[in-house]
């Protein structure tokens, strides 16, 4: 009689471990999986979503049981998607600096990468940088609602002085046309973005370093803490299994 109860009892919690994970896994299929041009991390070859992050969120969702796939990614402007990702539930927006300043405006799963942003100016211009107060005396260029508009304006520059741009492809011209004298983009990404643009990363230099952070996968702060939690233990275990460094290797090294 033991022996049965026991057997009924582990049953029941296997059904009910069953239960939760099928519960969570379709909570994370009603996700929106919102993204912006931003290579190496995530861009678009194509009709096909490619890099880093995006080949690491198909990983999380594969383990997490998740019927979603990238082919569910929708590309969008960042302001767009920074607006959504903060407005409607069940969003998430890839890949973001996690700062000081949206620590509060979102619920996290990552890290995903380090990330260095910086102040690009072309080889040979002589722009010397030390401090925020040094770039009051250069015209700048960012993306709009970008941690590179945020770190510039948290730091003291007026952002009517700004050139502001919605697109990358918009940001790199107008800096190729000699609009602005420095570039504000996370170093990996601005290389790249330059590169594509079919432009020589070799004329870049780096001036100035605003911030050393990391890049998180950001979801809408009414996320249930259940569907965070599953997909950060994916990740985590994507990290211990060596999968997570292999990505990383296949598009930076």
């Amino acid at each position: 009689m033991k022996k049965l109860f026991k057997t009924i009892i582990a049953s029941l919690m296997f059904i009910s471990f069953g239960m939760i994970s099928n519960i969570k896994a379709s909570e994370i299929d009603n996700l929106k999986l919102l993204t912006e041009d931003y290579p190496p991390f995530n861009y678009k070859e194509g009709s096909d979503m490619r890099g880093i992050s995006v080949d690491i969120l198909s990983e999380i969702l594969k383990k997490a049981g998740s019927k979603l796939t990238v082919k569910d990614i929708n590309l969008l402007p960042w302001a767009n998607s920074y607006k959504k990702v903060q407005e409607e539930k069940d969003t998430m927006l890839f890949v973001m600096t996690r700062s000081e300043a949206r620590e509060n405006l979102f619920k996290w799963v990552g890290p995903v990468s380090p990330s260095r942003v910086v102040l690009f100016a072309k080889k040979g211009s002589g722009i010397t940088i030390n401090s925020y107060e040094d770039v009051k005396a250069h015209s700048v260029g960012a993306i709009r609602d970008d941690i590179t508009e945020q770190l510039l304006v948290e730091n003291g520059i007026d952002r009517t002085t700004l050139d502001l741009s919605s697109t990358t492809e918009a940001h790199i011209k107008k800096f190729n046309a000699g609009r602005f004298e420095l570039l504000a983009d996370a170093e990996i990404v601005g290389k790249w973005r330059y590169k594509s643009a079919g432009l020589s990363p070799d004329d870049l230099e780096v001036v100035f370093v605003m911030s050393v952070s990391q890049l998180y996968y950001a979801l809408n702060k009414q996320t249930s803490d259940e569907v965070v939690g599953t997909l950060q233990k994916a990740l985590d275990e994507l990290k211990a299994s060596g999968v997570v460094e292999t990505i990383n290797n296949k598009y930076l090294k």
